[in-house]
């Protein structure tokens, strides 16, 4: 929802919600899926108009009313989504279309493998390193991943509360997204992770009776085709010439409809690793 208005930054525009959500009633919005391979229509979902159910967060745009449109049902990832939006009270039809992120495996580590970033006893060990190979499914344009560490800290009076590190490991692109099947790699440094660890853990809790070692956890935040396209539409210039074509799958509005999965894998912490903090008051035992 663009907003204009003469004599008025568009700063203090941004900070009123009604200025860029659209009233209730305004917009009919429907998504119809359609079989991948002949097109064929399958069903069609009406989306229901929600405030807040997702909060926004803080910043130029205001973040006290965020206006959401969702349904709810099981997503093929064979197939095509198409996306209707009627402005009721301009009588204008918005289009666009979209492929599902295909299915994606992690190759390494495998699930009965335990993630172990310290090799040896505590006294003589040294650190170990870890590579995680992700395979990706078709339409996926880049995939952004992050390792985390959760632990669990106990209480003397038997209250206790779970925390957890994330740990960024950065964004991979893919070569070609319509194929898929395309291995991406990255590496948690042992160092760095005892790095992460300490860095990111109170020395000193009040009432803090001990802390437990939990499990180690894998998230992927997989990007469709169409989104990565858009984010690499925006990204900053490293040249000169700092024009860039404008990007967008909506006809007759701007933006863009894609898809994105968060993909988790979980592991258990190798005792090697585990045993270095698992008693300690702090994480650090050595």
């Amino acid at each position: 929802h663009a907003f204009l208005e003469d004599g008025v930054s568009a700063t203090n525009l941004a900070a009123n919600s009604d200025n860029f959500n659209y009233p209730k009633d305004e917009l009919s919005v429907i998504v119809d899926e359609l079989r991948g391979d002949n097109g064929n229509f399958v069903a069609a979902f009406p989306l229901t108009r929600t405030i807040n159910e997702k909060p926004k967060n803080p910043g130029i745009f205001a973040n006290d009313s965020n206006v959401l449109f969702k349904f709810t049902a099981t997503i093929n990832r064979n197939n095509l989504y198409k996306l209707k939006i009627i402005n009721n009270k301009l009588n204008k039809l918005i289009t666009s279309q979209t492929l599902i992120v295909g299915t994606n495996t992690v190759t390494v580590p495998t699930l009965n493998q335990k993630m172990a970033f310290w090799n040896g006893d505590v006294v003589s060990g040294d650190y170990l390193s870890r590579s995680i190979s992700f395979t990706t499914g078709k339409n996926i344009g880049r995939v952004e991943a992050r390792l985390v560490f959760n632990y669990t800290n106990f209480f003397i009076d038997s209250s206790f509360q779970t925390e957890r590190i994330v740990m960024p490991l950065g964004e991979k692109k893919t070569i070609n997204s319509s194929t898929g099947n395309e291995v991406l790699e990255w590496t948690m440094e042992g160092a760095t992770f005892f790095s992460n660890v300490i860095a990111n853990t109170p020395t000193t809790l009040d009432s803090l009776s001990y802390r437990e070692v939990g499990n180690i956890s894998m998230e992927f935040i997989v990007t469709g085709t169409e989104l990565n396209i858009f984010m690499e539409v925006n990204e900053p210039s490293n040249n000169v010439n700092q024009e860039k074509p404008a990007y967008t799958n909506i006809n007759n509005g701007l933006g863009v409809f894609s898809s994105r999965e968060t993909y988790n894998w979980v592991s258990t912490v190798d005792p090697q690793t585990g045993n270095i903090n698992l008693t300690a008051p702090t994480i650090l035992k050595l």
